[in-house]
């Protein structure tokens, strides 16, 4: 007998038994579609880690201050907070010694700015909208990534004239002016800060580039506090009277020429160049460095990949569940058709013809379970990436696993119900009501 008769009648036999066989194939459905979704989902957050760190490091180093004990000032935050920033204007970084690294590594950086968290508040008369305030130097906006829509950003007038001038988010102005024209630049808001109102101009736009599917699905979106860009000159103007502005959190990050630079070593040499010639008699503080190396997101992605696999393969022992389910299924339809067999095979037909018959029966129920399951697994993907706004999507690999995976469960669970129904003796197959 052809193959395609095996198929057209085993398709007739399920068609036959519908709601048994959608029954049957809902656990392969549930299987399968399980781990494509997982699968799915978690190159999606591989990718969007590995894209956050490419933005985030973007060949970059920070220098900051740090004690002599090894502590960062970064980390002392919370206790300069209780008990005061005994940190004084000797031990911050100034232009002094940014411009001192200009000369001494001259040609070994592209790029070398600041910045300072300054101050939070809200914008005049939305109290809800709420704004976070980073001062940078003229170079900061490229240092710090700022991704720039339109507009420009600070120059050197703006940062030794104190200008209030700002560079915002594009959804700021949507929730403020109600648009994210160009139109925008030039205009005025207004922002309450440390009980002052204080009036700025818009000179730049940038993009809310950073709200990463990765941050809202972990329940940490902090998208709905705008962060505003201004000169960090501004900073004692905008600090309260009874407020110590702490700026500990004062950086410097340098950008490599190119990717080949060994930027680690770099980093290793300002620092140590710094603390000689700045803090040689500083008994508290010295200059220290953050460096993240371009495939930092590579390997936390890699591990994420490492997990998303383990899950996945935890919930494809679902599948071994639905092929029991498919073996108890052929073994009643042995059962109920052994007549059958009996018939077939006084009509010349061989053991390996029933053989081939329930097996190709088993494999289609699997397949077409497992395909309705590849689709069901890549909506629910897809709806978690339209929920998260994450690029979600199967791939052409995890959709061949799945059917394979199919192929071989119905290969593997039909062998011994097609075996027992191919060793039916004819006689008393005949004979059986």
């Amino acid at each position: 007998m052809q193959l395609s008769e095996h198929i057209r009648m085993a398709f007739s036999s399920l068609v036959a038994n519908k709601m048994r066989s959608i029954l049957t194939m809902l656990g392969m459905i549930i299987g399968v579609g399980a781990v494509v979704a997982i699968s799915s989902v978690g190159n999606g957050i591989t990718n969007e880690i590995n894209e956050s760190f490419e933005r985030g490091t973007s060949n970059a180093f920070t220098l900051k201050v740090a004690s002599r004990d090894g502590q960062s000032s970064e980390s002392g935050f919370i206790l300069a907070l209780l008990y005061g920033d005994d940190m004084a204007e000797k031990d911050r970084i100034n232009d002094r010694m940014i411009e001192a690294l200009r000369t001494r590594f001259d040609g070994k950086f592209a790029e070398i700015g600041s910045s300072v968290s300054i101050a939070s508040g809200h914008a005049d008369d939305l109290r809800e909208t709420q704004l976070s305030f980073t001062g940078l130097t003229a170079e900061g906006a490229a240092t710090e990534n700022v991704p720039m829509l339109s507009g420009r950003s600070f120059s050197e007038d703006d940062v030794i004239g104190k200008r209030r001038v700002a560079i915002v988010p594009e959804k700021f102005l949507k929730v403020y002016f109600g648009s994210s024209s160009d139109t925008a630049l030039g205009k005025t808001f207004n922002a309450s800060v440390n009980g002052k109102t204080v009036t700025f101009t818009i000179i730049g736009i940038y993009e809310n580039a950073v709200t990463s599917g990765v941050v809202k699905m972990f329940g940490i979106d902090s998208s709905e506090t705008h962060q505003i860009y201004v000169p960090y000159t501004l900073n004692g103007d905008m600090a309260s009277s009874d407020q110590t502005v702490y700026s500990g959190y004062t950086s410097v990050k340098v950008k490599g020429n190119n990717l080949t630079d060994n930027l680690e070593n770099l980093a290793a040499d300002m620092s140590d160049y710094l603390t000689e010639r700045f803090y040689a008699d500083n008994k508290d503080y010295k200059i220290s460095y953050d460096y993240t190396p371009p495939n930092s997101g590579n390997m936390i992605g890699d591990v994420f990949s490492a997990v998303s696999m383990a899950i996945s393969t935890i919930a494809g022992i679902s599948l071994v569940v639905a092929g029991i389910g498919v073996m108890n299924i052929m073994l009643v339809s042995v059962t109920e058709r052994t007549r059958e067999i009996g018939i077939r095979k006084a009509l010349g037909a061989t053991n390996r013809d029933i053989h081939r018959q329930f097996i190709i029966e088993a494999v289609i129920l699997c397949v077409v379970g497992g395909m309705i399951g590849v689709v069901f697994g890549a909506l629910v993907a897809f709806l978690v990436g339209l929920r998260f706004e994450m690029n979600v999507y199967p791939s052409v690999g995890s959709v061949i696993m799945a059917f394979g995976v199919s192929v071989l469960v119905g290969i593997f669970f039909g062998t011994y119900p097609a075996s027992r129904a191919a060793k039916l003796d004819p006689i008393d197959a005949l004979r059986h009501e």
